[in-house]
């Protein structure tokens, strides 16, 4: 069984649409390292706490642009309110990474760039699992439950600290087994067709930048 070992934050209602299926590709100013022998990158698909906008830093409450442009892409869109935030939602595997500028997106309406994710699979968990902390970037799963903890002020040598130490190590732990046994025994619950790309990208199907 191959292990999720990272996740990747969204802004909602982004997250969410990756969830629901409704958005193939993810935009970002940088492009990850693929794994390498034509395997997709798997990442758990992570909701923040924070809220999308188009063209400026996130905001800590539902911003109308940001929730009108998804809804534009995105019909039957649920109200924002009922979206989850700091919550682990499933697990996309990112298939390649293009520049905005690549055919294959030339009506793609979610193409922002400047780096476009394209996602081929999307495995979502009945319900969401709550009150996740995620982090800037790719972060690590089973570690950032202790990353999150040792931020905190503390004792060290207290018992009360290095009881939540465990239970913050178990919580990671548990959280990507849960990731991987989602992928790796269940049907994707939405999938993205992107034989297109197949023809003219070859190192980037699971290759490396």
């Amino acid at each position: 069984m191959r292990k999720v070992e990272r996740a990747l934050t969204w802004c909602q209602p982004v997250a969410s649409a990756h969830a629901a299926g409704r958005k193939p590709i993810e935009n970002r100013k940088w492009r990850p390292t693929m794994p390498g022998r034509g395997e997709p990158l798997l990442l758990g698909l992570h909701a923040g706490s924070r809220w999308w906008r188009p063209t400026c830093a996130p905001t800590a409450s539902p911003d109308p642009s940001g929730v009108a442009f998804c809804a534009e892409r995105w019909p039957g869109m649920p109200d924002a309110g009922t979206l989850p935030v700091s919550a682990l939602l499933g697990v996309v595997s990112v298939c390649a990474v293009v520049p905005v500028s690549h055919r294959a997106l030339a009506r793609e309406p979610w193409g922002l760039g400047p780096w476009c994710w394209c996602i081929d699979r999307v495995w979502t968990f009945p319900e969401p699992i709550l009150h996740v902390t995620g982090a800037v970037s790719m972060w690590t799963v089973a570690t950032e439950p202790l990353r999150a903890l040792k931020a905190r002020p503390h004792d060290d040598m207290s018992r009360r600290w290095l009881a939540d130490l465990e239970r913050a190590r178990k919580e990671g732990e548990r959280l990507e087994q849960r990731l991987s046994l989602l992928a790796a025994y269940h049907e994707p619950t939405h999938t993205f067709d992107w034989s297109n790309l197949r023809a003219d990208q070859g190192a980037l199907f699971g290759g490396a930048p």
